[in-house]
């Protein structure tokens, strides 16, 4: 946009600031049915790239807006509030928060660069956020939550039962996972699933760190396992 179109607009947008504030309630009600009319027949006559420009000029100026303006914001927050309690009420929740889940995954790359772009310019305000949301212990299970299905098949039903019928202590060594500075490892069977993550058939139990990383130095191989028990019993009766 060149500075004499820049001029021009803001210039028109002083002149409808005035019009605005002179106007009585019918007269705004005609001024919003005029600018209605007047963007639709505006936006019909635009190219493509005429369409991308000025969408582009008007995220650019609520993004400055929105970040200066502390009235802004609340408008915004106020107006995003105002759409979403109109939409529920027409469509009904479930199908509001169906609509919502199709177009996030419709836009789903574009949804996380943004989130990402969010909170690496902004890392305060999300942990903030994260807290108020989440709590501390809220957060830990559900990013354990999203860890189990991911990489073992399992939910946290899972880890919790076992947990409890392990009694809170390594499978292998017994030692209580509340000493460890991290959460018990869940272990599977490398001969079915060689890497570090699991088919979620495999699955066997909950280790501590050191348990889990031997076993799988080891290769979950029986014989290695014995041989390396007769190893250690021999040098103890020669330390005898």
């Amino acid at each position: 946009m060149s500075d004499s179109e820049q001029k021009y607009r803001e210039a028109w947008q002083r002149r409808n600031r005035v019009r605005w504030a002179k106007a009585t309630p019918e007269q705004r009600e005609k001024l919003r049915t005029e600018k209605r009319e007047w963007a639709r027949a505006k936006a019909a006559s635009l190219t493509q790239e005429e369409r991308e420009e000025r969408n582009r000029y008007h995220r650019e100026w609520a993004a400055k807006k929105y970040a200066s303006d502390p009235e802004a914001r609340r408008k915004s927050r106020e107006a995003a509030q105002a759409r979403r309690e109109r939409l529920i009420a027409e469509l009904g929740r479930e199908k509001y928060l169906e609509l919502k889940r199709e177009d996030y995954h419709r836009n789903r790359e574009a949804n996380l660069a943004r989130a990402k772009r969010y909170r690496r310019e902004n890392p305060e305000k999300a942990k903030a956020a994260d807290r108020k949301r989440y709590g501390a212990e809220k957060r830990r299970r559900s990013i354990l939550s999203r860890k189990l299905a991911k990489r073992f098949g399992q939910s946290l039903e899972w880890y919790d039962r076992t947990l409890k019928k392990q009694g809170g202590k390594c499978a292998i060594c017994q030692r209580d996972f509340s000493g460890f500075k991290v959460g018990p490892a869940v272990d599977h069977d490398r001969n079915c699933c060689p890497g570090s993550d699991s088919c979620g058939q495999c699955v066997r139990g909950l280790l501590c760190g050191s348990c889990n990383t031997a076993l799988g130095r080891f290769g979950d191989g029986p014989e290695r396992l014995r041989s390396a028990l007769r190893y250690v019993n021999k040098h103890l009766r020669r330390r005898k």
